[in-house]
């Protein structure tokens, strides 16, 4: 009699797993390969087609290289007669002294974050201040990050060209 008991209380276990299960698994949303690229590419990844656009210009590089190692010895041979007609006389070489280029500081975005703002309204400003380029994305990366909850309110500075997570960390940082 006990291992009747026993078996109901398994087969009332599994069915109720296989409820929740079905429950839990059914509220995931499927990714459409573009946004599986899109979000890569805000990962950082880099695709096929970029770095095979850029292997072609390494190897014009190289042929330019080539090219002129193979003019250099004609040019040598043409200017040692020269020289044996000439005196020897060592010709002055101006010396160029370094100057300093001034260094360009990255424009800074200012982004004032109010009380009650959530992380879509946030994303918003930050794409039209140029600093992301998709609202939707960068939001959702917070999101699926847990540092959505992070962002603190007040006025940020924030230089263009930041990286995400960098811009992340801004956010999260308390404003001066």
């Amino acid at each position: 009699m006990k291992l009747k008991y026993y078996l109901r209380g398994l087969g009332v276990g599994i069915v109720c797993t296989a409820i929740i299960m079905g429950i839990a698994l059914s509220g995931k949303e499927k990714l459409t390969e573009a946004e599986i690229i899109e979000r890569a590419r805000l990962l950082g990844m880099v695709m096929a087609e970029e770095v095979e656009a850029e292997e072609p210009e390494e190897e014009n590089q190289e042929k330019q290289e080539n090219s002129t190692e193979e003019e250099t010895p004609n040019n040598q041979e043409n200017q040692i007669p020269q020289m044996e007609n000439q005196e020897s006389v060592v010709p002055e070489v101006p010396v160029e002294e370094p100057t300093e280029e001034p260094v360009a500081e990255p424009e800074i975005k200012t982004i004032e974050v109010l009380p009650g703002e959530y992380s879509d309204v946030v994303s918003q400003k930050l794409f039209e201040a140029g600093l992301i380029p998709d609202a939707e994305a960068f939001n959702k990366y917070l999101m699926d990050s847990g540092r959505d909850q992070n962002i603190m309110t007040g006025v940020h500075q924030i230089p263009m060209g930041a990286s995400q997570d960098e811009i992340i960390k801004i956010l999260g940082e308390k404003p001066e």
